[in-house]
């Protein structure tokens, strides 16, 4: 699962999601676009 957000709010979102999912939860700014889909490809 991938957030794609520069929101503030949602660093915390890997972190609280492991509790609740079994999906590698990644955060990525928008200005990272490259790195993103990089990740998503690798998955």
């Amino acid at each position: 699962m991938v957030v794609v957000t520069d929101s503030e709010l949602f660093k915390a979102i890997p972190r609280m999601a492991k509790h609740f999912v079994s999906a590698q939860v990644r955060r990525f700014s928008s200005d990272q676009k490259a790195e993103t889909l990089a990740w998503l490809e690798a998955q």
